[in-house]
């Protein structure tokens, strides 16, 4: 995943509470979300569903009850009405999102003295943005691994898409 595909090809940017994973099939998981923030793209929805499972060989998505999380959100390919019956129950007719990237789109942040960080590894598909490269904190164990503080990722997501949205 490079950070500008990331922005570019996410429908939905938000701030979310997981509140519910569930399995079905195969271990298939499906994971609901309550939005507490939406940085890019327009939902009126409260909550989200996405899918929780990788769906790939190189897939990390996943999701645990209980986490916040930044979730860059790609539309789903099929109408809700093409579902399979058991997802179609679940997501009661909503469209069920899926994590960007290959699940790379899922960032945890961390709480450390008072302020909420995301880790970042660079080198693992992930190109941080000059702007955001100049904020980053780097572990002083390794040079690949690093800290974005969370507000300064907020700002720079509605900064872009506000740019993006002007330039339309």
């Amino acid at each position: 995943m490079r950070w500008v595909d990331a922005r570019v090809s996410s429908d939905l940017i938000v701030l979310g509470r997981v509140t519910e994973v569930t399995t079905i099939g195969n271990g298939f998981k499906l994971a609901s979300v309550d939005v507490i923030r939406t940085l890019r793209g327009q939902t009126g929805a409260v909550r989200l569903r996405y899918i929780a499972s990788p769906i790939t060989l190189d897939d990390i998505s996943d999701a645990h009850v209980g986490e916040t999380a930044v979730l860059f959100l790609r539309k789903p390919q099929k109408p809700p009405s093409e579902y399979p019956d058991d997802v179609l129950e679940i997501t009661r007719g909503q469209p069920l999102f899926f994590i960007a990237h290959a699940g790379r789109g899922r960032l945890v942040p961390v709480r450390i003295d008072r302020n909420d960080w995301i880790y970042l590894r660079l080198g693992h598909g992930i190109l941080l943005p000059q702007k955001l490269l100049a904020l980053w904190k780097q572990d002083p164990k390794d040079s690949a691994l690093g800290l974005v503080r969370l507000n300064d990722l907020f700002d720079f997501i509605e900064h872009y898409a506000a740019t993006k949205k002007s330039t339309v």
